[in-house]
Order: C-alpha cells, then structure tokens, then sequence
C-alpha cells in the first residue's frame, strides 16, 4: 500500500501468507497476511489462518499503523511483528484485540532495541516475544497483563537517571519478564540503574550472562547510586528461578528493601540465592 493513509475496516483476510512478495517495487522478507507502508488503521476485523505472520513490519522506522477490536486467528508465525519503535503506535492501551494463536506462539515478536512508552497487555497468556534489548530512552509503562519473553542473549537495560519504568501488574493480572524458554538462566535479567516502580510483577529465570555493568548474575542487578531515592520500589512482585542470585544490590548503591515484609516480595528457586548485598 502507498499514499498517505490506509483504513481498513469491518474486513476478514483468510488464508493469505503463503509466499514471499515480489511486485510493484515491493519485496517482503517473509510471508504474512498484510503489509503496510504507510500509516493508517485496521478495525473491526480477522486475520485468520494466515501461512505466515498477520501483520508484518520489516521497516527500521517507527510505523503508524494501529490495530483495534481485530481477531487474529491460527497464524502459522506471531500475529503481529516490528520493530521496537513501533510497538505503542501498532496497539493502544484498551487496543480490545483477540489472539487465538496455538499454545506457545507468541502474539507479537519485537525486534530491535528501545523503549516503546506503553506496553499494553495482549490478554489471556499471549506475549511479546523480545529479540533485542529494552534500553532507557524515555519513561515506559507496562500495563497489567504485559507479558514479555525475551530471547537468549537479550535483557531489560534500566540506566536512565531522567527516565522512568512502571510495571503495573495487579493481582490475578500481573506483569511478567521471562526467557523465551522458561528455564533458569534463559535471559540476562534487569539492569537497574534508573528510575523504577516494580508493582505485581513476575520477573524469573534470567541470569543467563552478566549484565553490563554488574558484577553477579542475577534476575534483577540494582544498581542506584546511593542517596537517590526518589520514585524507586518493588512491591507485591516475585523473583524466582534466576541461575544466580533473585537482586544484587551493587556495592555503593542504595538499598530500597527488597526483601523487608512490609515490601510483600517474594523469592523463590533462585540459585545462588535470593538477595546478595555486596
């Protein structure tokens, strides 16, 4: 598609995604449902049964182009996939749109490095699948029901002292950051070096590698410089299954009391243990 905007509405697309693209001056790398290279919208509408991807992105530029009240139905790879940039302009808080994918498939693979502001939750235990590193651009927001798996060797950079993270998990609906594998050690971890407020979130099975800056591996390196206290806590979240340690607070760093009752965090199978202050 070209011009300037293109809305799709009310529309079913069926058993398309078989096949890489070749006309008009436009080669896809991969097979999927639609393309868009331009902004616009699709609602109210099915990708179902596509051979490929539902929507695919192969573009380095952020893409304006968003999904509402749109099923995506037994495609073959992710339903939705892009680049980094692009993940809040693709879906938007209260987005109402249904993946029924098979079991283990993510919804939306993410590609590339940044920091997208919003990450809206997919809904039932659909993910994104993260293959490149979450880095501190700007202030970001997970919302509850945020699920996110990231792949072998990637990990959740957090060292932007003017920028902020937010996971905003609730009970029933938290926000979790896994491996693609689901086995201890099967990502880095979290780095944290920034402003932070971890609430109802699951963070298990990093410590795959040490992250930049650390010294141990670790689900979740803190690493604040000590005095800076403002907007920094965890509460009513879990830490468990690291191949190192759940939190190491670095030495000369502020401690925010991780493990104190009055937190409501909890630790579980964490190798090498739960908290290490060094």
């Amino acid at each position: 598609t070209g011009g300037d905007q293109l809305d799709i509405l009310n529309t079913t697309i069926k058993n398309a995604g078989y096949g890489i693209i070749d006309i008009g001056g436009f080669t896809a790398e991969a097979p999927a449902a639609l393309y868009v290279t331009n902004s616009g919208n699709m609602d109210d509408s099915k990708i179902i049964d596509s051979g490929g991807y539902g929507y695919y992105n192969e573009s380095e530029d952020r893409q304006f182009f968003r999904f509402r009240r749109t099923l995506f139905q037994n495609t073959a790879l992710p339903a939705i996939r892009t680049n980094m940039a692009s993940v809040e302009y693709t879906i938007k808080l209260a987005h109402d749109n249904i993946f029924d994918l098979a079991e283990g498939l993510a919804a939306y693979l993410v590609v590339g490095d940044g920091s997208p502001s919003i990450w809206p939750g997919l809904g039932d235990d659909n993910f994104y699948l993260i293959d490149g590193n979450i880095q501190a651009e700007n202030s970001i927001s997970i919302d509850e029901g945020g699920y996110l798996k990231f792949k072998s060797g990637r990990a959740f950079i957090w060292d932007n002292e003017n920028a902020e993270i937010y996971c905003r998990g609730r009970q029933g609906n938290p926000v979790i950051l896994d491996g693609e594998a689901g086995t201890p050690g099967s990502w880095g971890g979290v780095y944290l070096a920034g402003r932070f407020r971890f609430e109802g979130t699951i963070i298990r099975n990093g410590g795959e590698f040490i992250l930049p800056g650390a010294t141990e591996l670790a689900n979740v390196i803190s690493a604040i410089p000590s005095g800076a206290s403002w907007y920094r806590e965890m509460i009513y979240s879990t830490i468990s299954s690291s191949d190192g340690y759940g939190i190491v607070v670095e030495q000369n760093t502020e401690d925010f009391g991780y493990d104190s009752p009055d937190k409501f965090n909890s630790f579980d199978n964490n190798a090498s243990g739960d908290v290490l202050r060094k």
